[in-house]
C-alpha cells in the first residue's frame, strides 16, 4: 500500500509540476510580451535539455549505485568528481552562451550567459538531491521537490508581474532560483559510509553518466524537436503551431512517467545484482505487452479523440489531421516505454546502450525526413520510427556479467 501511495504521490506531483511550468511561461509571456520574453524562452529550452542530460542521469546513477553496492560508499567516492565535471560543463555552457549571446538572447551583456551557467550547475544539484532521496526511498519527499521547483518559480513570476517588473533578466533569474528548493533537502546529501565502493567508482560513475546523458539528450530532442525540424523544412506556420500543441498534449503521460520511474531504478538494480533475472524478464515482457496494447489504443485516440479536443482547447488554428495525430500518439506511447527501458539499461549498467539506441533511431528518422511524404505525415512518421528503433535497441539489453560495475 505504501508503494502505491508513493507512486500516486509522484504521479500527481509530476502533473502538478507540469501544469505549473505552463503557468510560469504563460505569466512570463504576458508580463513581457512575446518579443521581450524570447531570451527567457531560450533559457527555458536550455533548462529542459539540462534536466534531461544532467538531472535525470545523476538521480538514477545514485539510485542504481546504492542498490548495486549495498550502500553509499561508491556514491561518496565518485560524487566530488561528478560535481567537478558538472561545474566544468556549467562554465563551458556559460562561455558558449556568451559567445552566442547576440543570436541567442539579442543582448550584449553577460546576464543570460551567467544564468545558463547557473542553471546548468543547478540541474546537477537537483539531480544529486533527488538521487539521494531516491536512494533513501524517500519518495514522498521526492514528490515534494518535483512540485516545489516549479512552485517556487510560479510564485516568483507572479510576484514580478504584480510588481510590474519588465526585465527579462529578472524572469530568467526566477527560473534559475527554482533549483534553490533543493536546499530544503540538503540533509539527504549527508551520505552514510555504507556498502562497498567497488573497483574505480569514479571511472564507473562517469562512464555510466556519459552514456545516460547522451541518450537522454538525444531522446529529449526526438521528443520535442519536431516543430523545429518542420520549420527548418519549410512547413507552414499553422502546421508548426499545431504540431507543437499536439506534442505538448501527448507529452502528459511522459511527464507523469518521468516522476514515477525513480521507484524502478533501485528495485530492478537489486534484481539484477542478486541474480533474480526472471523478475527482470517478467518486467520486460510486461513492458512490451503494455506498449503494444496502449499503442493500439493510441491509434484510435490520435485519429478520433485528440484532434477535436486540441481544437477546442487551443483554437481552430491548432488543427492536426487524424493520420499525423495518430503517428504522434503512438510515438508518445513508445516515448514512455523508452523511459522505462532506459531505466532498465541503467539498472543493468549499460547506460551507453541508450545513446546507441537513440543514434540509431535518429538515423532512421533522418531517412524518413528525406522522403516526399506530406509535411506533417513525414514528421509524425520520423518521430514514430525514431522511438520504435530506440525501443528495439533498449529492450535488447541483458544482464551484464559483472553486475556490480557502475
Amino acid at each position: 500500500m505504501s508503494a502505491r501511495r508513493d507512486t500516486s504521490a509522484l504521479a500527481v506531483a509530476s502533473l502538478v509540476s507540469g501544469a505549473l511550468a505552463y503557468v510560469v511561461f504563460a505569466t512570463t509571456t504576458r508580463a513581457l510580451g512575446t518579443e521581450q520574453a524570447a531570451p527567457v524562452a531560450v533559457l527555458w529550452t536550455w533548462w529542459g535539455l539540462s534536466a534531461a542530460a544532467i538531472t535525470f542521469p545523476v538521480q538514477h546513477w545514485m539510485a542504481r549505485s546504492v542498490a548495486a553496492h549495498g550502500g553509499f560508499a561508491a556514491v561518496r567516492a565518485a560524487l566530488p568528481s561528478v560535481a567537478g565535471l558538472s561545474l566544468a560543463v556549467a562554465g563551458l555552457a556559460g562561455v558558449v552562451a556568451w559567445l552566442l549571446r547576440d543570436p541567442l538572447f539579442h543582448r550584449d551583456d553577460a546576464g543570460f550567459p551567467a544564468l545558463v551557467a547557473a542553471l546548468t550547475f543547478g540541474s546537477f544539484a537537483m539531480g544529486a538531491v533527488r538521487g539521494a532521496l531516491t536512494a533513501h526511498e524517500r519518495f514522498r519527499d521526492l514528490a515534494v521537490t518535483i512540485v516545489a521547483e516549479n512552485g517556487l518559480r510560479t510564485v516568483g513570476v507572479i510576484a514580478l508581474g504584480a510588481a510590474g517588473v519588465d526585465s527579462p533578466l529578472a524572469y530568467g533569474l526566477v527560473l534559475v532560483a527554482g533549483h534553490a528548493c533543493g536546499l530544503a533537502w540538503t540533509s539527504a546529501l549527508a551520505l552514510p559510509a555504507t556498502g562497498e565502493p567497488g573497483p574505480d567508482p569514479r571511472r564507473s560513475a562517469l562512464s555510466l553518466l556519459a552514456g545516460a546523458s547522451a541518450g537522454q539528450l538525444l531522446a529529449q530532442f526526438v521528443l520535442t524537436g519536431g516543430p523545429l525540424v518542420l520549420a527548418v523544412q519549410g512547413g507552414a506556420a499553422t502546421d508548426v503551431t499545431a504540431l507543437f500543441v499536439a506534442l505538448a498534449v501527448y507529452r502528459a503521460p511522459f511527464i507523469v512517467a518521468l516522476g514515477v520511474v525513480p521507484q524502478l531504478t533501485g528495485r530492478v538494480t537489486r534484481s539484477v545484482v542478486e541474480g533474480r533475472h526472471d523478475e527482470v524478464r517478467r518486467l520486460r515482457r510486461t513492458l512490451l505487452a503494455g506498449t503494444a496494447v496502449l499503442g493500439a489504443g493510441a491509434v484510435a485516440v490520435g485519429l478520433w479523440v485528440a484532434p477535436p479536443i486540441v481544437r477546442l482547447v487551443f483554437g481552430a488554428d491548432a488543427d492536426l489531421p487524424g493520420r499525423p495525430s495518430a503517428l504522434l500518439a503512438v510515438g508518445s506511447v513508445l516515448a514512455v516505454a523508452n523511459l522505462v527501458a532506459t531505466v532498465l539499461a541503467i539498472a543493468h549498467g549499460h547506460a551507453r546502450i541508450a545513446a546507441v539506441g537513440w543514434l540509431a533511431g535518429m538515423g532512421g528518422a533522418a531517412v524518413v525526413l528525406l522522403t516526399d511524404l506530406a509535411a506533417l505525415d513525414r514528421i509524425g512518421t520520423a518521430f514514430l520510427v525514431a522511438e520504435a528503433i530506440a525501443f528495439a535497441v533498449l529492450l535488447g539489453v541483458r544482464s551484464p556479467r559483472t553486475p556490480r560495475s557502475g
